[in-house]
């Protein structure tokens, strides 16, 4: 698995510049003169010194967000016998639902039924369309 690509040069940079100045080695970015390569060898080294850290840090927190992610949907999911989210202006926006039964049926030209079945209860969703617009509307029948 690869980290999100947080890490940029620029920052790389930086971090190995910031490191050279924390160990007192400032030469290694201001010195001009290095016929023997030394000094490139010390940059490179400060530079793979902070992509690893940076490298790691990135990695990790992807991990925790996914994590995260997997406890809050294990968590929406526990209990639940579905979900409704509208789109905030009172639209239906998404049915989420878990170990269902699904029926869906198309009733008339532009009109389609879905019912969601959890457990003996039944979440029924109608679909129209007239001309482009779509819209739905949700009932819980018990």
């Amino acid at each position: 698995m690869t980290a999100p690509n947080l890490v940029t040069d620029e920052i790389v940079e930086d971090g190995a510049r910031a490191l050279a100045a924390d160990r007192g080695d400032l030469l290694a970015f201001e010195g001009k003169y290095d016929p023997d390569g030394v000094l490139k060898a010390r940059r490179e080294s400060y530079r793979r010194q902070v992509r690893a850290v940076l490298g790691a840090t990135a990695m990790d927190l992807a991990s925790r967000v996914r994590e995260t992610d997997q406890e809050r949907t294990a968590a929406m999911y526990e209990g639940a016998r579905w979900i409704l989210r509208d789109d905030g202006m009172g639209e239906l926006d998404e049915v989420v639902a878990h170990d269902a039964g699904v029926h869906l049926e198309r009733m008339d030209t532009n009109a389609w039924y879905l019912g969601i079945q959890v457990g003996g209860e039944v979440l029924q969703v109608w679909i129209g369309a007239k001309r482009t617009k779509v819209t739905a509307t949700a009932s819980e029948d018990f």
